[in-house]
């Protein structure tokens, strides 16, 4: 008779089934830090933007009207998305400059969009055309009233609840 060692059936099952738990408690947290990284690579490309948006006031004394009139290089896979928005997109955020309101305020915002242009979360950098407060220089979180309070700008990011503004909450981080 050969005497060989093997590992039994159950021993194999008992492994898998400890494999199998591990996975599903680090999965998530691996799905969520993932997700961070891609939101500091946009956040990291919008305070570009932003930047660029500044130098453009400074050197004109206006405020842009298109992002077309930025000196800012955006990645070759954001192009044109929707003829009814005027953003530049990847596949999941846009980022557009919204034309000055009546009430005076422009803003460059950046939106993580669903497929009919929902928005889910993003960032915003603010302007007033009188002259106050110009610009306000601080990139804001902002979530949409669809998305459950603090999904994006809190628990991804750990913003701190600032204001509620019709269908926006903002959040301050970093």
């Amino acid at each position: 008779m050969k005497n060989t060692q093997a590992f039994t059936l159950i021993e194999l099952l008992v492994v898998v089934l400890i494999i199998g738990i591990l996975a599903a408690v680090a999965l998530p947290q691996y799905q969520k830090a993932v997700e961070k990284a891609r939101v500091a690579q946009v956040l990291s490309l919008f305070k570009s933007v932003a930047s660029a948006a500044d130098a453009y006031y400074i050197n004109n004394g206006q405020l842009p009207e298109d992002l077309e009139q930025l000196d800012v290089a955006l990645p070759q896979d954001w192009t044109e998305k929707s003829a009814t928005r005027r953003c530049k997109s990847s596949i999941k955020w846009c980022l557009e400059l919204v034309p000055t309101n009546p009430n005076g305020w422009q803003m460059l915002s950046i939106a993580q969009q669903g497929p009919s242009f929902t928005e889910k979360g993003g960032f915003r950098y603010l302007w007033h055309t009188d002259g106050r407060n110009l610009p306000l220089r601080q990139v804001l979180c902002a979530e949409d009233h669809a998305v459950t309070p603090g999904e994006f700008c809190g628990k991804l990011l750990g913003g701190k609840f600032l204001s509620d503004a019709g269908s926006i909450r903002f959040y301050s981080f970093l």
